[in-house]
């Protein structure tokens, strides 16, 4: 696992949830998703669920959705 700050480890499914409210989780598909650490929910656009993603697809959605979190700023994904 990357020492970085929330960082993902795509190989083992492991995630460091630490400063970060989105966070990318293996689905037992191979498929990835991305939760809401507020909720513990699914990360959720116009009612649709970001799930059974590819792994590059999930990280670059949560690094957008946690930089506009942090800059306190509406993400246009949500």
């Amino acid at each position: 696992m990357s020492s970085d700050s929330g960082s993902q480890d795509f190989r083992s499914g492991a995630v460091s949830t630490q400063d970060k409210r989105y966070v990318v989780m293996e689905e037992q598909a191979g498929t990835w998703q991305i939760i809401d650490s507020a909720t513990g929910l699914p990360a959720a656009t116009d009612g649709k669920e970001f799930v059974q993603l590819a792994a590059s697809d999930a990280k670059d959605i949560a690094d957008e959705l946690n930089r506009c979190d942090a800059e306190g700023i509406e993400s246009p994904l949500l």
